[in-house]
């Protein structure tokens, strides 16, 4: 089912049906109920006329590459359609629950262009990978009587990987020539080697490819090889 009965809707046929108390007076009064009902009919056919087609909604992500484990992270889901100008819409994003979203309803409005973004957080509590699913959508139109019911593919993959968040804030760190912070070590020379053999500090221009997970996480701290 693609359109969906506003509230005010079923209101209206509700309240329609206490005409039909007039059939105790006369039944002549019978066509008082068609009458309410023929012109409710004749609205919500011109309101389904002037909803956006299921068939011209597109959606899309914008995702940290890659997510960082342990961190709180935005997630930003577009949707998009030229006659959705203007509507209320509620969203509902397939985001893996492992993700931890702080949200599972989005509410917001289409803008001028057709364009609606919303956001959420996720805090990502393992490294992994994950797929994200398709989006449920439902918007309307202003003092509208139906709601338009769409799920829009944007299937997708994101990974999740040791704090690379904290690496990045490190070099910073490095960089503005802060050697002790928040309980880091001294920064090493370049070529300063670890206790093991072929390992040693990360250090700014390092190349994020040369880290050693494993190792960054025994030690709570970046390290390459």
């Amino acid at each position: 089912m693609t359109l969906v009965p506003r509230p005010r809707l079923l209101a209206a046929l509700i309240a329609g049906s206490v005409l039909f108390l007039l059939l105790l007076l006369s039944p002549v009064f019978i066509i008082v109920p068609l009458l309410y009902y023929a012109a409710i009919g004749t609205l919500i056919l011109a309101d389904s006329r002037r909803l956006p087609r299921r068939s011209g909604f597109m959606a899309s992500r914008v995702l940290p590459q890659p997510f960082s484990l342990g961190e709180v992270q935005a997630v930003q889901v577009l949707v998009a359609h030229g006659d959705a100008a203007g509507f209320p819409a509620e969203l509902a994003d397939h985001v893996p629950a492992d993700l931890r979203p702080d949200r599972r309803v989005l509410s917001g409005r289409f803008d001028g262009e057709g364009l609606l973004a919303v956001e959420y957080s996720v805090q990502p509590p393992h490294r992994g990978a994950y797929r994200f699913g398709p989006v449920d959508l439902r918007c309307w139109r202003p003092g509208g009587w139906l709601t338009r019911q769409v799920r829009i593919k944007a299937e997708e993959k994101a990974a999740v990987y040791p704090d690379v968040l904290a690496i990045k804030r490190y070099e910073l760190m490095l960089r503005r020539g802060m050697r002790i912070m928040a309980g880091l070590r001294r920064a090493r020379p370049p070529g300063a080697t670890t206790a093991f053999a072929g390992l040693r500090d990360y250090l700014p221009g390092d190349e994020v490819r040369r880290i050693s997970w494993k190792a960054t996480a025994r030690r709570d701290r970046p390290v390459v090889m």
